[in-house]
């Protein structure tokens, strides 16, 4: 585990003074060109699906991403032909992590791991290198690395106090994270969004994907996040993805074996569990993310007893996000993430359908809900945030959740 890196990174704020991506521009190296993805949803699996797409054509392609799943060195990482990203080395990571806040003294978090990005992918001599956003655009770390093409996936009200207080000023937030000239590319945004963004950034030409794409994650979003992911690639790779015949074969592989961790997923179970109880995670963290999480539940799951294992971060609207996924529970255990979860009484409290079970240690309820699964010959099903999510997934692979490193 990279402490070193850890140690820095904590020791800084989460947000600094005004003008990260301007610091971080004035010292970034020479990159390769890129795209930039942002959206309140979809914007990690995207980031992936354009990582692995662009890999899988032959390109060489870094991938930045934010936040990490289990492993704070899976925000840097290299995605080459074997079709998966490979996390920067543990020595590399508390080398460069150092390096870029001895040039920001002052600079938050997130200014310290974009620089670090930039100079280890300078020296990996990329073809590409994806960049996913941290928080919307405009303002972001990101914003200041050039690139041709950027991605605006979607677009729900979060972070209002830093964004505003509506999906048109969200939409205009992040639109702006298009570097001037470039492309930028809009997922199924509603009508006013779409109008926003356009009006808001200042990127060159605006394209909206129109029609889903086939992908093997599952949710009917992902097939419209891979639709974006498939436009940047082709707009990337102009002409190739014109004259190349195996351009739309190699594309579609990669699309269908894609994993992002974390994302409506099954995850083995530990042999100490000794049970066969099927477990799946998702990370679905808001209001709208968690109405896909429902719908997507219903159709994988069918009529199988589906017994929740809800957890909410604290800064989310837990008294309206509960009551949506509840629907597809026949049980259901509330329990609070190590990491920024919400106290498990208040997720209790906002049940409407169901009798949830309190415990607060995610490790324990997993257990509680296991137990639950085998009595109705059912399943769990744990949602609520991607820190939950991890948290479930380390616990079931028997590992202890409290050891996962996060900041």
């Amino acid at each position: 585990m990279p402490n070193r890196a850890l140690t820095i990174l904590r020791s800084r704020p989460r947000f600094g003074p005004p003008g990260a991506r301007e610091r971080v521009r004035a010292l970034l190296p020479g990159l390769p060109d890129g795209v930039k993805i942002t959206g309140s949803n979809g914007k990690g699996s995207t980031s992936h699906l354009t990582a692995l797409g662009l890999g899988a054509l032959g390109l060489r392609t870094g991938l930045f991403i934010s936040p990490h799943f289990l492993d704070p060195r899976e925000r840097i990482a290299i995605v080459g032909p074997e079709g998966h990203p490979v996390p920067i080395a543990a020595d590399d990571f508390d080398r460069v992590i150092a390096d870029a806040a001895r040039s920001l003294p002052g600079g938050a978090q997130f200014e310290v791991l974009t620089l670090a990005a930039a100079r280890y992918f300078e020296a990996q001599r990329l073809d590409a290198v994806v960049w996913e956003a941290g928080i919307g655009g405009l303002h972001d770390t990101t914003a200041g690395i050039p690139s041709s093409i950027s991605i605006l996936t979607h677009v729900a009200l979060e972070h209002t106090a830093l964004l505003g207080n509506s999906l048109a000023a969200i939409a205009a937030d992040k639109a702006q994270l298009a570097s001037p000239g470039s492309t930028l590319i809009l997922g199924p945004l509603d009508e006013i969004a779409d109008a926003s963004a356009r009006a808001a950034t200042g990127a060159g030409h605006v394209h909206r994907v129109t029609a889903p794409v086939a992908t093997g994650l599952l949710g009917a979003h992902q097939g419209w996040n891979a639709a974006c992911a498939d436009a940047a690639i082709r707009h990337f790779c102009r002409p190739r993805a014109h004259s190349d015949v195996a351009f739309d074969a190699r594309l579609a592989a990669a699309f269908a074996r894609a994993r992002v961790p974390g994302r409506f997923e099954p995850v083995p179970l530990a042999p100490t569990w000794s049970s066969d109880v099927p477990v799946w995670i998702d990370a679905a963290h808001n209001v709208s993310g968690l109405e896909v999480a429902r719908e997507t539940a219903r159709e994988t799951f069918g009529r199988r007893p589906v017994v929740l294992l809800l957890g909410v971060s604290t800064d989310r609207d837990v008294e309206a996000m509960v009551p949506i996924i509840e629907a597809v529970g026949a049980a259901l255990v509330v329990t609070s993430a190590h990491h920024k979860g919400a106290p498990a009484e208040r997720l209790a409290a906002a049940a409407t359908r169901l009798n949830a079970e309190v415990v607060r240690d995610p490790s324990d309820a997993l257990a509680i809900a296991i137990a639950e699964a085998e009595r109705r010959g059912g399943l769990v099903f744990a949602t609520g945030g991607l820190f939950l999510a991890a948290e479930v997934a380390a616990a079931a692979s028997g590992h202890n959740p409290m050891e996962l490193q996060w900041f």
